[in-house]
């Protein structure tokens, strides 16, 4: 399925909550909730200030007041430290993704992280960022059996670097530049899973 279909489906649903998640940091949260929110014409909310924030429809939660928020129905979380401040949150969520790369530390934060949103949320997607082109297939056999999450696998890129800078999504970036084509495949498989999860 393409992306155009796939997004089609996702922005049909009037409502649409979805968490980006790990207590660990530079592991991808923010250029993937970023593409997310602007691809699914949804609100942005981070409990960390970015100036990535600035250019998009989005803001920010003070976790202390979370009960006091009137949420859009569609919308995209950009979570990072600790769950019990969160999970208010985490459990209106139609899915939560958590990031993770593939060295040791990461992993094991990944997993911290999963036990955490777990106790708010079973419905969890993995998916590993800043994977080299030749490291795709041995990460998805040993993480995605590791992990025993849904799994998803995106390559190590400037797009991330460049969709904070201009405020532009994975899709839109990658449409017209064909050294971006592998992250968009990969991107639309990832679109793809988190239909497949919020069905």
């Amino acid at each position: 399925m393409n992306a155009e279909n796939i997004l089609k489906q996702l922005n049909a649903k009037e409502e649409l909550r979805i968490a980006v998640f790990n207590t660990k940091g530079g592991v991808g949260k923010t250029p993937l909730s970023i593409s997310l929110a602007i691809d699914l014409n949804a609100h942005y909310y981070s409990n960390e200030y970015s100036t990535a924030m600035e250019g998009l429809k989005g803001d920010f939660i003070d976790s202390d007041n979370i009960l006091n928020l009137q949420l859009k129905k569609r919308c995209v979380f950009d979570f990072g430290g600790f769950c019990d401040k969160i999970g208010v949150l985490l459990e209106i969520c139609d899915l939560v993704i958590i990031p993770t790369t593939k060295d040791i530390n990461s992993l094991i934060k990944c997993i911290e992280s999963m036990r955490a949103v777990q106790k708010f949320n079973p419905n969890i997607l993995t998916v590993a960022t800043r994977v080299k082109k030749d490291e795709q297939q041995k990460i998805l056999d040993e993480i995605g059996d590791f992990l025993k999450t849904p799994f998803s696998v995106l390559n190590e890129s400037t797009i991330f670097d460049t969709l904070i800078k201009e405020n532009k999504s994975i899709l839109q970036l990658s449409n017209s530049i064909f050294y971006w084509k592998k992250i968009r495949e990969q991107y639309c498989d990832f679109l793809s899973q988190i239909l497949d999860n919020c069905k």
